[in-house]
């Protein structure tokens, strides 16, 4: 918006043989020492190979410290394995798209997720930078359609809102754009860039003073971004506030 061999089992001591039959030697006890060795492979636990998802999760880890580094060349890597060996793993493919994004690649992030939604279709977080990745190529018509398709309520997630209201805005549906903002604003009151994105739909439907209405409140917010700030200002004056 804007605004993770079995151990050999001891010789087995033969039961006394009937009378009648031919008795076959029993095989002798083995010595102390072996005997205590075999025990000890008894008791020594089999260790099974870490499964597929383990090592998986083993490589995002790696891969998220790296980031945090600053060691790009190894986080991309280690993504990129936790991917290989379990593609559905979400927190892989959206740190791994969002670090293309930083990487100025968002050709092979968007493709990135889109396989990601099509083995997780509801997956809104890799929905929404999607839909961010679109906008930046002038196609709100597909973002809004994402974002609409992985919608939670509002209260869950007001950015997939708000970003929804951006992509309505961006392609020409002011009355939807401006109806979520006013539900944005009831949510969390004063929000700066929520208000200019009201307002600018507002001038859409010539709708200037509750517009200018809402560039003014849209001052009054101490976190606005500056550049935001000299928007704000620059429409309400051309408004006449």
């Amino acid at each position: 918006a804007p605004p993770t061999p079995p151990a050999e089992h001891p010789p087995a001591i033969e039961p006394a043989t009937p009378a009648g039959t031919t008795r076959v030697a029993a095989v002798p006890s083995p010595p102390a020492a072996t005997a205590d060795r075999a025990d000890a492979q008894q008791a020594t636990p089999v260790r099974s190979p870490p499964s597929a998802d383990a090592t998986a999760r083993s490589a995002l880890r790696r891969g998220l410290e790296a980031r945090r580094r600053g060691d790009v060349a190894t986080a991309e890597a280690s993504l990129r394995q936790a991917l290989g060996l379990a593609p559905e793993l979400g927190e892989a493919r959206l740190a791994l798209a969002g670090l293309l994004v930083d990487l100025r690649r968002g050709g092979e992030a968007a493709r990135l997720l889109d396989e990601g939604l099509a083995l997780a279709p509801d997956a809104a977080d890799q929905a929404r930078l999607r839909a961010r990745l679109h906008l930046e190529q002038d196609e709100p018509r597909a973002a809004a359609t994402l974002l609409r398709a992985t919608l939670p309520p509002l209260a869950a997630n007001p950015e997939h809102h708000a970003l929804l209201a951006a992509a309505d805005q961006r392609q020409g549906d002011h009355d939807a754009a401006a109806a979520r903002y006013r539900d944005l604003l009831a949510l969390r009151p004063g929000t700066g860039p929520w208000l200019i994105g009201l307002a600018i739909s507002l001038e859409r439907l010539g709708e200037a003073a509750p517009a200018a209405v809402a560039y003014r409140d849209a001052l009054g917010d101490p976190q606005l971004a500056a550049a935001l700030r000299r928007y704000a200002g620059d429409r309400l004056r051309a408004l006449g506030g």
